[in-house]
């Protein structure tokens, strides 16, 4: 049967309200990439993601991990969560400037393969590092005090304001990648400026800088920061290498591809947006591994089932979403919904192991990852192309899960089997389910046929 972890009230509510908005922000991260494909084509969908795509992974990196020392701190001592994130902010800002200088004098090699104006568009929207390392701190804040329904509206908004760009671009006939970058660029601007002033209404002062904080900050923020390096091109270098060696229609190609694997994203990550400070604020040791096991065990099965639906109709999907142009990339989308939905599956291991207080556990296993998909590709991508890479990512990503299981036995001394489900669970699984689906033919069908 189900966990009564899972059946408690605050954690499915918390799960229930982020996946209602993980829908919507699928809705309109699909909306958005079938627009920006159809609108710009191949060639300017892959210049769109060269100009992206430093800018997101440094900004990443920048924040020194410190986004999910937010988070944790924030859980088990709510009353401190001003202080925090006015640490977390300074210790970010001096990160940043380097960062971005030493990415801005790169670039031209960085994308060697894409036109001038493309490598222009890319150095200015590495603004967008201080806007993700400083500027979206306050969220972790809400999630980290459990705000899940306030920090879901400042996801939404996000996407949405993209969707605003691009509609902002068809009626101005601005239709190619720098004007929509830069759009981009100002929605996220204005979405932080927005978070900023709301969350510091909502959480305890005093907004002050507490130098007893940066250590314990930086201690568990910084492994986070090393973990985010791997991650990050366990995700991002196959796009890396083809912005710099491949043809932009091809990249176009491929992010269509990998766009609609993100379908397989919004019920998995939102069980792993609330695992992290869900395990972090249990008290007891024995109480943290109840609930990260039960949540890993059936977010497994969740996977699976995601998987088994998605991948067989993705070359038809991708077609009649992105456009005739984009069919080429559907036997690659078949190969990233399983690859997808490993990643979501890691994404619920790796949250949970950070709420054990292990961000160490995550990094070796994200760093373990790093090397199967670097050799992959580079045996795979140039004879084979977007199909190489999408085996690639599926590869890499496999060696990641299978770390994080051995991480998660070795730190919890629980056996390799309680963090995935049995023969037992899976029956029960499939009976509860197939309960809800009686229960909503008395309730729904029949009344109607009987109305009839």
């Amino acid at each position: 049967m189900l966990s009564a972890e899972i059946k408690k009230s605050p954690f499915r509510r918390d799960v229930l309200v982020t996946l209602g908005a993980n829908g919507v922000i699928s809705l309109l991260g699909l909306t958005t990439g079938m627009l920006s494909a159809r609108l710009l084509g191949p060639k300017g969908r892959g210049e769109l993601a060269a100009i992206q795509m430093w800018g997101s992974f440094i900004g990443i990196v920048a924040t020194l991990g410190l986004p999910e020392a937010v988070v944790y701190f924030s859980a088990r001592k709510s009353e401190n969560a001003g202080r925090y994130l006015t640490s977390a902010a300074l210790l970010s800002t001096f990160a940043v400037i380097p960062l971005c200088a030493v990415v801005c004098i790169c670039m031209p090699a960085l994308l060697a393969a894409q036109p001038s104006g493309v490598i222009t568009a890319a150095r200015w929207y590495l603004l967008v590092i201080p806007l993700s390392a400083v500027g979206g701190l306050p969220a972790y804040s809400l999630r980290g005090l459990r705000e899940f329904r306030i920090w879901n509206y400042f996801r939404i908004a996000m996407p949405a304001g993209s969707l605003a760009v691009l509609a902002a671009a068809y009626m101005t006939k601005r239709l190619n990648a720098e004007f929509v970058a830069a759009g981009f660029l100002i929605s996220v601007g204005l979405n932080n400026v927005a978070l900023w002033f709301f969350t510091i209404k909502r959480l305890n002062g005093p907004f002050l800088l507490a130098l007893e904080d940066s250590g314990p900050m930086l201690r568990f923020g910084l492994p986070s920061a090393l973990t985010a390096t791997p991650q990050m091109l366990n995700f991002k270098l196959d796009q890396i290498l083809m912005a710099a060696l491949l043809a932009p229609s091809l990249l176009g190609l491929y992010v269509a591809a990998v766009g609609y694997s993100g379908v397989v994203q919004p019920l998995l990550s939102a069980i792993g947006a609330v695992q992290f400070p869900n395990v972090a604020s249990k008290p007891h040791w024995d109480g943290k591994i109840t609930s990260f096991a039960a949540v890993t065990r059936i977010s497994a099965l969740l996977m699976v089932l995601l998987v088994l639906f998605l991948a067989p109709v993705a070359p038809l999907a991708v077609a009649v979403l992105f456009g005739s142009k984009f069919a080429p990339a559907g036997r690659a989308a078949m190969v990233l919904v399983v690859a997808a939905g490993i990643l979501g599956f890691n994404s619920v291991l790796e949250e949970g192991l950070k709420g054990l207080g292990a961000p160490k556990a995550v990094m070796w296993a994200e760093f373990g990852g790093l090397p199967v998909t670097a050799i992959s590709l580079a045996l795979l991508l140039k004879p084979f192309g977007i199909m190489g890479a999408a085996f690639s990512s599926l590869f890499g990503y496999s060696t990641v899960t299978l770390l994080l299981l051995i991480q998660a036995e070795s730190l919890t001394r629980y056996p390799l089997r309680t963090f995935i489900p049995g023969t037992l669970e899976v029956t029960s699984f499939f009976s509860q389910v197939q309960g809800v689906a009686a229960q909503f033919r008395r309730e729904t069908i029949i009344p109607i046929v009987s109305s009839k």
